[in-house]
């Protein structure tokens, strides 16, 4: 550095003896000369008698004028950390958005580590004062921001703000307090800031607690403001510093590393953001792989950048890259991460579990706040008195992760004790405050005085990104599992789908759900540790919450709409889905062989293979249909689908592809609704726009399928009820549902006081398409004769209810019951007690996937084989529970290939590999032939299927002898119309 003692710089050590910084970085003395090498030679040898020549008997003469100007600045530093603490559930739960409860912490402490060593180099330039007063400045306009956010989002933004004006508050403190106090008088003081820092710390996790469940937490941001601003004023009055470095602003810019923080920023969100995605949505979700692809390369142009480019680097190689020093770091950043996840995590376990509010929470917090206050007095206090820093460190870091067991001891074995919980994370904290100290310390004794700012600024780097990783790490963790597996714990709960979005956006809708559902909270207090099936990670997994989930003897399936679940046993066991036990429930009639024959018998055709292998295996009144169809009497068909997502899965076909099948053999009409209204009254979080277009990118799949463009009509609720043509339809929907009271709704769909209007008035929506009335523009307008065409509808068996309700009301209103035909569900990888479902991307194989994503699908299947290939060859495999042979009763065209495979598996003389490999070729054939098709349809061809106009059918009321020609000329125009669409 240059300077004199006449003239000093604002930017040189203040006040500082010549002694204050003995060693420079790598061990290096004042002279030059290396240090001996041992574990405390830094320290004992010959740093403890230095240590002792730097005690200065003036050291509160330096500092009595700059300690008020940073004690409130520290404050509410202190106090902004432990707010959060308390209050991020309060906060995500407001906002809807508990997925996302991780940014409120990670994007604050993100900021923080990308600005600190910054203002490290930026206050070597532009003095101390300048950047305090700028930090003071951005960490008010963040509290402000974040007072007033309207949504998650944009308080996220906020806390990123406010977290680049918290880093230099808290750097810039330690800087200035280590350019006044001699390196021997530095842990006390230390001590003594941290008795500030200790106030904001004990009032701020009660208090904003407190303020958020009365006033609401946007004041304790809000509050904030003006007490910044009188920090402001305390450094502008107080603050005396030495004479300013007058050097050209510019000059001062150009050595600023910008382009080092910038890399620094985009490497750890690509870190943090992609862990983040991947858990909240999927792994490979473009969002999720994307910027953890980017990491490391983005990593390694940072590192080539601070070493070969940066004029004056932030994080110098010769600071970060020295070995204690770098240990030093690295420590600081797990020491932070294991704390700060545990001081994060706590109060939302608290609040999730135990259901108390965010001040209770707060409350619990303070032992451990008040403990790590006092580790660090207790820890500067030892460091003056002996000197010594790495087996104090050492010590520290080993008994607080032991310190950690007693928190999963309370959490796990010990059945939630709060007590227990609170012993582990103190003692903890007081290791942690012991470490704090001593890394400070260590740091400040092996490097050079010149070099003492920025590496105190990258301790902070490591300390605060340390912290952001910490929590957001363990925010993947928990939301992956919780995502993953939440769907194979609750058993007998209607609306499953509706019950995962809601537990993981916010708390308070937990208190929403009855109280068997509620009770899944306790299996949540064991989630942490509890191991699942063997190789499968100790977080958040079925069988260690399904354990935990209450204690029942049995519990009966569930299968409705909403809901798809198999029973539990008496032994817990989650079992496969009883059909047999649906048809005595539903009270439908099973398809037997004798229907069987007279099918083949009547319409000519051989029984597609779902029906020949009971996939589609129950019926109301497809014995009345087939008389129908012998007397030449008109039926249509009829079914839909409830667009969840823009693209569908092959359990979202196998539907479909038997309707085309009943379409092709019958020469009938087809009516297909897609229910984008029912999606957005059922889903809370989506838009009716977001359904909608779910709606049109589904039509383009179900076009694919092959239906005949002469005989569908597909429409969009929402479209074709606000259009003209829906006219009649809606004639038809007011006259069901005002015969449809309440009570039957509740009866039929287990429908309570917390759903909403529109839930109970949409199933007279989906019966009216059962009623020919409804399309005029196809059957006539003659609706006495309309009105007895009689319609058949293939659909899954969960879809059974509405029908129900639709027939029973059908007399009433003139109208011919609908008949069914009902196919059983698509299991999913995971198992046979559910379907292949939309709401859990891993349990389903989606048309989107490639032939590489469906092999490892498929590979990861549940398997029937054995535990080893001895018993596998002497037991066989089980076909009944194995998904692979499962999907190939379902895709597999060929009967007797089905039945070899069969054989095979079950005398062991195939394995489960071998199983997965043939399954894999199936589906991987089935999904590129359903490719290809999905290429030709285009959006004009859709327009041409919605648009509402006769269609081609043999009891068409169009095709009389009188109106034959016309009805000839419209449907030429109608191919012409295709053909010329095919063509473009």
């Amino acid at each position: 550095m240059v300077g004199s003692e006449q003239e000093r710089e604002e930017r040189q050590p203040l006040l500082a003896d010549d002694t204050t910084s003995t060693y420079g970085a790598n061990g290096q003395n004042g002279t030059g000369s290396k240090l001996p090498q041992s574990h405390e030679s830094d320290v004992e040898a010959p740093t403890e008698r230095n240590l002792a020549e730097q005690a200065s008997s003036g050291t509160w003469e330096k500092v009595k004028y700059i300690l008020p100007a940073l004690a409130v600045g520290l404050f509410l530093s202190a106090l902004d950390g432990s707010i959060i603490f308390a209050n991020h559930a309060k906060i995500a739960t407001d906002f809807n958005r508990l997925d996302l409860a991780s940014w409120i912490s990670t994007a604050f402490f993100l900021a923080m580590s990308s600005c600190q060593p910054l203002y490290g180099k930026l206050s070597d330039i532009f003095g101390r004062k300048a950047c305090i007063i700028w930090a003071f400045c951005v960490f008010a306009i963040g509290n402000l921001f974040c007072g007033l956010a309207p949504n998650m989002e944009s308080f996220i933004a906020a806390r990123i703000v406010q977290g680049c004006g918290g880093a230099g508050v808290g750097t810039l403190t330690t800087v200035l307090i280590s350019d006044v106090i001699p390196l021997r008088e530095r842990a006390p003081w230390q001590g003594y800031l941290n008795l500030i820092n200790a106030a904001g710390l004990a009032v701020g996790a009660p208090i904003g607690g407190l303020v958020a469940d009365t006033i609401g937490w946007r004041w304790t941001f809000l509050c904030q403001v003006p007490f910044t601003l009188l920090a402001i004023a305390s450094v502008v009055f107080f603050l005396r510093l030495g004479q300013r470095d007058t050097e050209n602003w510019r000059s001062k810019l150009r050595r600023v590393d910008f382009l080092g923080a910038l890399l620094l920023i985009a490497t750890a969100v690509c870190l943090l953001l992609g862990l983040d995605r991947g858990s909240n949505v999927s792994w490979r979700a473009p969002i999720a792989f994307v910027p953890l692809a980017m990491f490391p390369v983005l990593f390694a142009v940072f590192v080539v950048v601070e070493s070969k480019f940066a004029v004056e680097p932030f994080t110098p190689g010769h600071i970060i890259l020295d070995r204690t020093v770098l240990s030093v770091y690295a420590s600081s950043f797990f020491n932070y991460g294991g704390w700060g996840a545990l001081m994060f995590y706590a109060p939302l376990f608290y609040q999730a579990v135990d259901g108390v509010s965010s001040s209770q929470a707060g409350l619990r917090l303070l032992p451990s706040i008040i403990s790590a206050v006092c580790g660090t007095l207790i820890g500067g206090f030892i460091l003056k008195r002996t000197g010594k820093y790495y087996w104090l460190m050492v010590t520290a870091t080993g008994n607080a992760t032991l310190a950690v067991l007693f928190v999963i001891l309370g959490t796990i074995y010990v059945k939630f004790d709060v007590l227990c919980i609170s012993i582990g994370m103190s003692v903890n904290s007081i290791l942690t405050g012991f470490f704090v100290v001593g890394s400070l310390i260590a740091l400040i004794s092996n490097i050079a005085p010149e070099d003492q700012a920025i590496a105190t600024a990258c301790m902070f780097l490591f300390r605060s990104l340390g912290t952001a990783c910490g929590i957001s790490f363990s925010g993947t963790m928990l939301q992956h599992f919780l995502r993953s597996n939440l769907n194979r714990v609750l058993q007998n709960s209607d609306g499953i789908d509706e019950i995962v979005n809601g537990v993981r956006g916010s708390l308070d809708y937990i208190k929403t759900l009855n109280p068997d559902i509620q009770g899944f909270q306790e299996a949540m207090a064991e989630v942490a540790a509890v191991p699942n099936e063997p190789g499968q990670p100790p977080a958040v997994t079925a069988a260690s919450l399904a354990e935990l989930a209450p204690k029942q003897s049995s519990k009966e399936q569930v299968v409705t709409p909403f809901d798809v679940s198999g029973g539990v046993d008496e032994t817990g066991k989650t079992v496969a889905i009883d059909y047999d036990k649906l048809i005595e429930t539903f009270g439908s009639k099973r398809i037997d062989k004798a229907l069987l024959e007279r099918f083949e018998k009547v319409t000519g055709h051989k029984p597609h293979r779902l029906l020949r292998r009971g996939m589609v295996f129950s019926h109301r009144d497809l014995d009345l249909i087939l008389d129908k169809y012998e007397q030449g009497i008109p039926f249509y068909l009829y079914t839909g689908r409830g667009p969840s997502s823009n693209s569908m899965h092959v359990g979202h076909s196998i539907p479909f592809e038997f309707t085309k099948y009943l379409q092709d053999v019958f020469n009938v009409p087809l009516v297909i609704m897609l229910t984008d209204d029912e999606k957005f009254y059922h889903t809370p979080k989506l838009s009716l726009q977001e359904c909608h277009t779910f709606a049109m990118q589904n039509a383009l799949d179900v076009i694919a399928i092959g239906f005949d463009i002469t005989k569908t009509f597909i429409f969009i609720d929402t479209d074709f009820v606000d259009g003209g043509a829906g006219a009649a339809f809606n004639t038809n929907v007011r006259n069901l549902a005002k015969r449809t009271t309440i009570n039957q709704i509740k009866g039929t769909f287990g429908f309570g006081d917390s759903n909403n209007i529109a839930e109970f008035a949409f199933p007279a929506m989906q019966s009216a398409t059962a009623f020919a009335t409804s399309f005029p523009f196809i059957f006539g307008t003659d609706k006495k004769k309309v009105a007895k065409i009689p319609c058949l509808i293939p659909c899954a068996i969960d879809q059974d209810p509405y029908f129900r309700q639709c027939r029973d009301n059908a007399r009433q209103l003139g109208f011919i019951k609908p008949a069914l035909i009902h196919a059983v569900f698509l299991p999913s990888l995971k198992g046979s007690e559910t379907k292949m479902s939309a709401s859990d991307i891993d349990s389903s194989i989606w048309f989107s996937d490639t032939d590489n994503q469906i092999r490892k699908k498929i590979g990861n299947a549940f398997s029937g084989g054995q535990d080893s290939r001895e018993l596998h060859s002497k037991l066989g495999g089980r076909t009944n529970v194995d998904i692979p042979f499962q999907y190939l009763t379902f895709f597999l065209e060929d009967d007797d290939e089905l039945e070899r495979i069969r054989q095979a598996y079950e005398s062991g003389e195939m394995e489960s590999g071998e199983m997965k490999k043939r399954c894999t070729q199936e589906v991987q054939a089935y999904v590129a032939e359903f490719r290809e098709r999905r290429k030709e349809v285009t959006e004009a061809i859709r327009e041409e299927f919605r648009r509402p106009r006769p269609l081609r059918f043999k009891s068409s009321p169009f095709t009389p002898e009188a109106l034959k020609k016309s009805a000839e000329a419209e449907i030429q125009q109608l191919e012409a119309r295709l053909a010329k669409l095919t063509a473009a």
